[in-house]
């Protein structure tokens, strides 16, 4: 059925690209503006003929839409096209507030979390396909191999979201954008400090995810990992049934491909919410074997030269350790090689022991340039404060400058190493080349 046209500012984020496949689906005519570099979602957009401006342009809007949703990655509401949409009295909605527009009325199956967020959105809604329930869903990365797209929309009454902590625009509304949502279930994988731009400490953290427990119904479900510090706090706050696992409370996995004890505590969360909407516990062991996992999580990228190279998006201390353990637990005898870049200033800053630490149980780190974000393009830490601070925990640490990355790397790395990108910033763009100078490297004379 045929619905309104929504036109997205800034629609080769994952989060708007997601929304924007999804709106399609659902019967919305969709554009989208953004700018002209190359994005991990530009090939979803392009398959789905999703026509996309170059750049922000009142003109953009001479189809004059219905809906203008904006991320905040490009001025918010503020951005020539939202401004141009207000004066044409065409409703301005955030990412965040439309999402929960959009979602209004469905069974919303939310999954949040300081870590394990898009992973676990993409295994519960995996595994709610398999189960045959086939539900729409909202995924923060570039694509879900088992789906080949991040969003969808289908008839059924459910929608599997990532819910996300981070304020919807720290400009103009300092709202957690998972508020904006009315779950029906909920997944709470984790509650640690973050975002120390919004959040001064784990307390205001543990607010925010409070609030979002006080919205479940009475008939709903709040599924919650008992290793969270504080955890009464939410169970408190939530008035439906409260159901947590663990270490000691993990789905019984036959067999599952992903590596690591993070990912199995994923797995149980995603299994559990699957056992509770009618899926058999048969068709759940058959989904996880099965699972591909997401793009940029854990994502084996490919091995040239002997060296294997996986790219993560893991930027958080804890992120951090749980990905260098996963790949230790994998490939015990292989040197361990981190190449990280963080994300924020002020990330950086506020967790700058935390980072040196987690870092530690690799063979060799390097560093490179912190990614600013759009929201934030500077701050008063340095990269010699980076690996000053890295250095007592680790006697082979560098830093590498991120223009001079492809020229320095293979002189660096030697056959059998396993070598990780890690960062949620655009260190990702670099592997592949990385990997194709290797193989030429391998087959000169």
């Amino acid at each position: 059925m045929a619905q309104g046209k929504i036109h997205f500012v800034g629609i080769k984020g994952v989060g708007m690209s997601a929304l924007a496949l999804l709106a399609r689906d659902w019967g919305y005519r969709v554009t989208g503006s953004d700018v002209s570099e190359e994005f991990i979602t530009d090939k979803l957009l392009r398959a789905a003929d999703i026509p996309v401006y170059e750049g922000f342009s009142p003109e953009h809007l001479r189809e004059r839409p219905d809906l203008v949703v904006v991320t905040g990655a490009h001025g918010g509401k503020t951005n020539p096209e939202a401004c141009a949409a207000q004066e044409l009295g065409i409703k301005v909605l955030s990412l965040a507030e439309a999402v929960g527009r959009l979602t209004a009325g469905k069974r919303v199956l939310a999954v949040a979390g300081t870590h394990g967020k898009t992973t676990t959105t993409a295994l519960l809604a995996y595994l709610l396909e398999r189960g045959g329930l086939h539900p729409s869903f909202l995924i923060g990365t570039g694509n879900v191999p088992n789906f080949g797209v991040n969003g969808r929309g289908t008839d059924s009454p459910y929608v599997v979201v990532e819910a996300d902590e981070y304020v919807s625009d720290p400009q103009s509304d300092l709202t957690p954008r998972f508020l904006y949502l009315q779950p029906y279930a909920l997944i709470v994988t984790s509650v640690e400090w973050d975002h120390p731009d919004v959040y001064p400490d784990v307390a205001a953290v543990r607010a925010a995810f409070s609030r979002l427990t006080a919205k479940l119904p009475p008939e709903g479900l709040l599924v919650l990992c008992d290793e969270i510090e504080g955890r009464e706090e939410l169970r408190a706050a939530a008035r439906c049934r409260v159901v947590e696992y663990g270490e000691d409370h993990l789905w019984p996995i036959e067999k599952f491909p992903l590596p690591g004890r993070h990912n199995r505590l994923n797995a149980t969360a995603a299994a559990l919410v699957a056992r509770e909407l009618g899926v058999s516990p048969e068709a759940i062991n058959e989904a996880l074997a099965t699972f591909a996992g997401a793009e940029r999580r854990m994502e084996r990228v490919g091995e040239a030269g002997g060296v294997l190279v996986y790219d993560d998006y893991a930027h958080h201390p804890t992120e951090i350790a749980a990905t260098i353990t996963a790949l230790r637990e994998q490939h015990p005898r292989r040197r361990l090689v981190v190449l990280f870049q963080s994300h924020t200033y002020s990330r950086t800053k506020g967790m700058l022991s935390e980072f040196a630490l987690s870092l530690a149980e690799a063979e060799v780190v390097f560093l490179t340039d912190i990614f600013p974000s759009a929201r934030e393009q500077g701050g008063d830490i340095t990269m010699s404060d980076f690996v000053a601070a890295v250095r007592p925990h680790h006697s082979q640490v560098e830093y590498l400058p991120r223009g001079e990355l492809l020229k320095l790397l293979p002189s660096r790395l030697r056959p059998g190493d396993v070598l990780v990108f890690l960062g949620a910033g655009d260190l990702y763009q670099v592997a592949r080349p990385l990997l194709a100078r290797l193989a030429s490297a391998t087959e000169s004379p």
